[in-house]
């Protein structure tokens, strides 16, 4: 899980918060329909990150000879999404952002539950260590540079370039961190 943390997190965090940015670069024209979707493209972007944990421990919980773990706890995912999504769909202010904030919170829950389940499997141990928060801390960091970045290129070049920069550097320093982080 801690691998797939080294390429979710920069990549959930750059989808949300570069989602109008992606959006008008690919499909420049289309306002209103840009307008609607980047929202739900950033909570989706969020979204990403847990899935990117539940993938891998799914796996391991075949390997385990738990196989019916990842089918109960999908279903349960399953039903939480149903359920919130029926609730913040119906709220104007929400509509279809509803929807994606309802599958963020399935993935957090089905992440969640796939940790303390293989907690339980597995005997003690640590499931935030050292490792994960040095991910999630220059994850943010990386993100934060990029669009800090994007902010000021976007005065002298246009749009796409500096957003090409953006995600270039994104891209980069996300491979140093993981390098630095693989061997320390």
């Amino acid at each position: 899980a801690t691998l797939a943390l080294f390429a979710s997190v920069p990549c959930g965090l750059g989808i949300a918060g570069f989602s109008k940015d992606s959006l008008e670069f690919l499909f420049s024209g289309r306002t209103d329909e840009i307008m609607v979707s980047f929202r739900v493209l950033s909570v989706l972007g969020i979204a990403f990150i847990p899935l990117a944990v539940i993938t891998p421990l799914f796996s391991v919980f075949q390997a385990l000879g738990r196989p019916l773990a990842p089918i109960v706890i999908t279903i349960l995912g399953c039903v939480i999404k149903i359920i919130i999504n029926l609730l913040l769909v119906s709220i104007p202010s929400l509509n279809i952002v509803g929807a994606g904030i309802s599958t963020l919170i399935c993935y957090v829950v089905m992440a969640i539950a796939s940790l303390i389940l293989l907690r339980k499997s597995c005997g003690k141990g640590h499931i935030l260590n050292k490792q994960t928060m040095g991910i999630l801390l220059s994850s943010i960091l990386c993100v934060e540079g990029a669009y800090l970045l994007n902010s000021l290129l976007s005065n002298c070049l246009s749009m796409q370039i500096s957003l090409i920069i953006s995600i270039l550097f994104i891209i980069a320093f996300s491979i140093l961190i993981s390098v630095i982080s693989a061997f320390s």
